[in-house]
């Protein structure tokens, strides 16, 4: 059965796990990871490792009304890949979000954009990361 939910207010109250505990296992200023000693409701206890990013990222997607989308073609060595990519990176201190779209547009591309705009805030990869991502 699918249920159609109208709005916020409409979903159901999320089940709470329960951590009981974690411990550092690496930790530097780009990136930190523990194993957090958790409890599903109903479910075993079990050690889930946390990825800690301590800052905000933003992608920004580019439209020229003449040009389409911009994108960048780059490879990855993590995952060894080739693919197309938005203008991405890290907010710095201090920094606003339109500030830092503008500055990452600027630094990957050299296109000056201006008035960049937020429309979503979003955890990526909340099952195992912490850092928040902002689309603008």
């Amino acid at each position: 059965m699918i249920h159609m939910y109208t709005g916020k207010d409409d979903l159901p109250e999320p089940v709470r796990w329960t951590v009981h505990g974690s411990r550092p296992i690496y930790d530097n200023r780009w990136v930190s990871l523990a194993l957090v000693d958790v409890e599903p409701a109903g479910g075993a206890r079990y050690e889930h490792h946390i990825v800690s990013i301590p800052y905000e990222a933003v992608s920004v997607v580019v439209h020229h009304r003449d040009r389409g989308v911009l994108l960048l073609y780059r490879h990855r060595f993590i995952t060894d890949t080739a693919g197309f990519e938005i203008p991405a990176g890290g907010i710095e201190q201090g920094e606003s979000v339109a500030d830092a779209a503008a500055r990452e547009v600027m630094e990957e591309t050299g296109w000056s954009v201006t008035r960049p705009e937020v429309f979503m805030t979003a955890n990526a990869s909340d099952g195992v990361s912490d850092q928040r991502f902002h689309f603008a």
